[in-house]
């Protein structure tokens, strides 16, 4: 096939190979695994197969046709716009997700080629203005970094938490699935090293020396504590368990570093406060406070940063780092009142005794 580009100049373009397994005449369920197997994210994947799942119902509501057209893909999303339930960037997901499904099918053969471009010819929905967020002021952020007991093994590790994040605009999954050998002196500071983080996008993220500090007094606080003195911190997750009776050494989950956020953010007054809202908290007040943007976008690791660094010339800064810029009043965490027999002061907070939360 041939298509052109410029005035007199046509360009072969390769055919697609089609797939023998399966032959013309299956469903669309066929090429849901296809669709999905191509992901990397397991957020993506899951997100893809609820569009997924929603649209085979809906279509399958509205026809009993063999195969997909243009004309149902643009019905199906007119009604989602009109229902207003959805976010343009949910309704772009789910046009996504079936973008990829009409590929897949045109692949394997069960769709023609002009029929799949027809339908990825449909627009996203386009956002207009901006979605509020929640973002802390600086008052609010000294309020939550100064919420956890300290005299609990679970409040030295969610103080530690707090302000790793907010330090560093890490997500969620970041901070469970850190481990020790992370936090390293590069430059002549503490920096997350090479964290991979969404997309696996690779990046170095500076550490404010308060949030290094607590995170290594809440390392030997755990050591007293678990009995992993002779076990160097390199080999342990940054965060692990405190619950009674589960291994110390385990690493926490990302919902357990949700449920530490909204226990503090309720406590300062912020109940809806998410763990997302911390990186945008950081982002905002970093630039705010004198951070280079350039600098904030790398420590964010967001999908354009190589393209901004490429046009730029710029190169990352440990020596004036976006955390650096931050003048929050942050309290030290002192740990020569920690109780090492009574970790247990937060298994009772479902009971609402308002302990640290220690999952």
């Amino acid at each position: 096939m041939k298509r052109k580009t410029k005035v007199g100049e046509l360009v072969v373009v390769p055919t697609v190979p089609q797939l023998p397994a399966i032959q013309p005449g299956g469903t669309m369920v066929d090429v849901f695994a296809t669709v999905l197997d191509g992901l990397d994210s397991h957020h993506s994947k899951r997100a893809y197969g609820r569009a997924l799942s929603e649209f085979h119902a809906w279509w399958r509501g509205q026809t009993t046709a063999a195969v997909v057209d243009y004309n149902a893909v643009a019905k199906w999303r007119a009604e989602l716009v009109d229902a207003g339930r959805l976010s343009p960037q949910s309704i772009n997901q789910r046009l996504a997700a079936v973008r990829a499904m009409v590929r897949a099918l045109a692949v394997r053969g069960y769709l023609s080629w002009e029929a799949a471009t027809a339908i990825c010819t449909i627009k996203s929905v386009k956002a207009k203005g901006v979605r509020l967020g929640n973002w802390l002021t600086r008052v609010e952020v000294e309020k939550l970094l100064a919420a956890p007991d300290t005299s609990t093994v679970a409040g030295v590790r969610n103080a530690a938490m707090l302000r790793l994040m907010l330090s560093c605009g890490l997500r969620r999954e970041d901070v469970a699935k850190l481990k020790g050998v992370d936090l390293a002196m590069v430059g002549g500071r503490w920096v997350l090293l090479n964290i991979v983080g969404k997309g696996r996008r690779v990046g170095t993220i500076p550490v404010a020396g308060w949030a290094a500090d607590a995170v290594h007094k809440w390392w030997e606080v755990r050591a007293a504590w678990a009995g992993v003195v002779g076990v160097g911190a390199n080999v342990l997750p940054v965060f692990s368990t405190v619950r009674p009776g589960a291994d110390p050494t385990a690493p926490i989950g990302v919902q357990t570093v949700a449920d530490v956020v909204k226990h503090y953010g309720a406590k300062i007054g912020k109940p809806q406060l998410r763990a997302h809202d911390l990186r945008r908290t950081f982002a905002e007040q970093a630039n705010a406070d004198g951070g280079d943007l350039h600098q904030i976008q790398m420590s964010l690791r967001h999908s354009d940063l190589s393209t901004t660094a490429k046009y730029l010339g710029n190169k990352q800064d440990f020596q004036h780092a976006p955390c650096d810029a931050l003048q929050w009043d942050v309290p030290a965490v002192d740990i020569s009142g920690v109780r090492l027999g009574d970790h247990t002061a937060g298994v009772e907070l479902v009971k609402g005794d308002g302990g640290e939360p220690n999952a």
